[in-house]
């Protein structure tokens, strides 16, 4: 069956990081389905030179600039082609390949943010580049671009994840069944392998005033909350399948699992992941409680600062 194109809009800034991020669209998405952006927000004047033209009474020679943007305007250029190269080796077709070399109107991430609320499926960043994704410091390009783009789902990929198998954190609210039709609608019948993970919090062993903090009582709690876990999931799992089969995916490529009495969401999720050799992770950015956004300590926030090498998907 044939499908509407879906549209993917790759910020690149020609650092060796935002070429992986071509690489991993390139190689995770079905390329009869799929159509790349690559945009390139063009500063014309080097950020060193701002502090200097305040301080003087005459800004640096026009020409230096004018020299210097047309470099910077040719390295792109060449990492567009090798990028246009790299797609089309996956199968991609020339028309559906789209190049942007924009001037800089209001800012790096406000003009990505404006061009990619114009209708795209996802906006897709390398990890470091656009301003390294260091722990999320605020100011970056990437993490302003994470926290105010409420409505588009946000990829940050690392160095070569594999492409072949997805973690979808599920909890039972809207926010990760809109995570899973998401990834239905993307792949359809081309879905890769998939884990359909649900994981609880435990109790604190150290509580010593707690009766439970005995180990015989806190191995029957766990194995409650399992049993619970597992009863509460059942009919969801059922419904997360349910719509990724209706929209064309393989039954037998979703696996499902529960992680309980686990000490950190993130933690387990990331170490589940690793383990697994998983090289996406898609998170809804609100929880159960649906209030709770993309913050320093939502799950996603952490999962991102721990999967440094893997791509994590943030669904709106």
């Amino acid at each position: 069956m044939k499908h509407k194109p879906l549209d993917f809009l790759i910020a690149v800034d020609g650092s060796e990081n935002s070429f992986e991020a071509v690489r991993y669209v390139g190689q995770v998405l079905p390329p009869a389905r799929t159509r790349v952006t690559l945009l390139h927000v063009l500063n014309p004047v080097p950020d060193n030179l701002w502090d200097l033209n305040n301080r003087q009474e005459k800004p640096a020679q026009a020409i230096d600039l004018a020299s210097w943007k047309s470099v910077q305007k040719d390295s792109m250029e060449g990492f567009m082609e090798r990028s246009r190269k790299t797609l089309i080796g996956f199968d991609y077709s020339a028309e559906n390949i789209l190049i942007e070399i924009n001037d800089l109107v209001r800012g790096v991430a406000g003009d990505i943010a404006a061009r990619v609320n114009s209708g795209f499926a996802a906006l897709v960043l390398g990890r470091k580049g656009l301003g390294e994704l260091q722990g999320l410091i605020f100011g970056s390009v990437t993490n302003k671009l994470i926290h105010h783009l409420k409505q588009v789902p946000v990829w940050v990929v690392g160095n070569r994840p594999n492409p072949e198998r997805i973690i979808l954190g599920v909890d039972g609210s809207e926010s990760a069944m809109r995570a899973v039709r998401y990834l239905g609608d993307i792949f359809r019948e081309h879905l890769p392998e998939l884990l359909l993970l649900h994981v609880t919090l435990g109790l604190e062993a150290d509580d010593q005033s707690s009766p439970l903090a005995y180990e015989g009582d806190l191995l029957h709690l766990a194995k409650e909350q399992l049993e619970q876990a597992q009863k509460d999931m059942k009919s969801y799992f059922a419904e997360c399948i349910d719509a990724l089969v209706e929209r064309g995916a393989n039954p037998n490529h979703i696996k499902k699992r529960i992680i309980p009495g686990v000490y950190s969401h993130a933690g387990a999720i990331f170490g589940e992941a690793l383990s697994g050799d998983y090289g996406t992770i898609v998170l809804g950015r609100r929880g159960l409680s649906r209030i709770e956004e993309f913050t320093m300590g939502s799950v996603s926030s952490k999962v991102l600062q721990l999967a440094e090498e893997m791509a994590v998907w943030v669904v709106q």
